[in-house]
């Protein structure tokens, strides 16, 4: 499940005691990177109890010449 942005909204990281959910909700790992993008929709069957939600944000390059002194 990799999304940018859905037509639900925005998209959550799901993070609990034992790191961040990986897609799917199988497993948990440390790495941001590895771990899996859920939707609101996503969200509604699954157990949250105890789990923060980090709204991705995704970090998008500058176009040349959008930086200071440059």
């Amino acid at each position: 499940m990799e999304y940018e942005e859905s037509a639900a909204g925005f998209v959550y990281l799901i993070k609990s005691d034992r790191g961040y959910w990986l897609p799917g909700g199988l497993g948990y790992t440390q790495d941001k990177d590895e771990a899996g993008r859920f939707t609101v929709t996503d969200m509604h069957q699954c157990n949250l109890d105890g789990c923060t939600l980090q709204r991705d944000i995704p970090v998008r390059p500058r176009a040349a010449g959008k930086f200071l002194g440059d």
